[in-house]
């Protein structure tokens, strides 16, 4: 045998053991995909699965866990029945199904199905993961059948409701504001600002005149001198009910009584004259005169306040037309804020 055909032997017979293993290998791969244990489940939307297809994956934080079988409605004709299938293995690793749980047994009532978009190319999946049991779903008008899964709405599901429900309260909201700024128009024009600013300038001006007369020196210098007269006047007292102690037993009760009085008199000057030390008369002077100065700035303020007071009636109306606008554009199309008005 030569050398050639030597060569052509060996390449042939390493072709045919490659093809060999080739389908081996397919075959065993086949043979396991086919032999795999699957769960088949169902589920229901009640929302549009545009961009949803057979085969299409069912992941679990990213992690493929099984894929879409088949897409139709249901029985009720509104709700939109998917059917997927579920590796046995994945569902238990995840503690969706038990370890010694049938797998067309129940799954946790923690498990929702969501349906996912995958960028923004529109392609979508379904979204497997657990939510709080008192979370909402799909309530089915029929019974719901075996290896049932609740669902969950989506984010832009959740969105567009979100963004009707807005639709509904802004009107509502608009009349609201156009009452209030009714009202409010009524009160302004009630108000007499002229007369009342009127009144402010005067009062303000009387205290300021009233205050002009009076020093801290001059009150506090007839706060003495009263004290002083009344101290006088107990003492007065005192000297009296002494000379009349000895003349007569009948008035020894009342003189008893009226120097009690006496004594009440002399402690209530004592504290009244502490109480005149501890006074901040400059204090209390500048106190009052800044309060009439702030009662000329706010009556000097109210003028241009309601000159600018229509002008701000007006730019609250033009806003609630803007809103009453982006009202009536969000009850038209919701999903004008995902895409812009183009």
């Amino acid at each position: 045998m030569s050398a050639q055909a030597t060569n052509e032997w060996k390449v042939g017979a390493f072709v045919v053991g490659g093809v060999t293993l080739l389908i081996l290998a397919l075959f065993w791969l086949g043979a396991s995909r086919l032999t795999e244990d699957v769960d088949e489940r169902i589920t229901y939307f009640d929302e549009s699965v545009q961009g949803l297809e057979v085969g299409a994956p069912i992941k679990i934080r990213g992690v493929t866990i099984g894929k879409v079988t088949e897409i139709v409605l249901a029985p009720d004709r509104r709700l939109v029945e998917v059917h997927f299938q579920a590796r046995v293995a994945e569902l238990r690793k995840i503690g969706a199904l038990g370890a010694h749980e049938d797998k067309d047994g129940e799954v946790s009532p923690e498990m929702r199905i969501v349906v996912a978009s995958q960028g923004i190319t529109g392609v979508k999946f379904l979204e497997a993961d657990f939510f709080p049991p008192d979370t909402p779903t799909v309530e089915l008008s029929f019974k719901a059948p075996g290896g049932y899964i609740p669902s969950a709405p989506s984010t832009l599901k959740s969105l567009e409701d979100a963004l009707r429900g807005l639709g509904d309260e802004i009107p509502l909201a608009i009349r609201d504001f156009r009452s209030m700024a009714v009202t409010l128009d009524e009160r302004l024009a009630s108000l007499d600002t002229h007369a009342i600013s009127h009144s402010l300038v005067g009062l303000s001006d009387e205290l300021r005149g009233a205050l002009q007369g009076t020093s801290e020196a001059g009150l506090g210098f007839e706060l003495r001198g009263l004290i002083s007269d009344l101290r006088t006047t107990a003492h007065g007292v005192d000297t009296t009910l002494a000379s009349l102690s000895g003349e007569s037993g009948a008035l020894t009760s009342a003189s008893i009584s009226v120097d009690a009085l006496a004594t009440d008199l002399r402690a209530s000057l004592a504290k009244a004259d502490q109480l005149l030390d501890g006074i901040d008369l400059a204090g209390m002077l500048d106190s009052i005169r800044g309060a009439a100065d702030s009662t000329r700035r706010v009556t000097d303020g109210l003028a241009p306040a309601s000159q600018s007071m229509p002008e701000v009636l007006r730019d609250l109306r033009a806003m609630m037309r803007k809103i009453e606008a982006l009202a009536s554009l969000l009850e038209r199309d919701p999903g004008v804020l995902l895409r812009g008005r183009g």
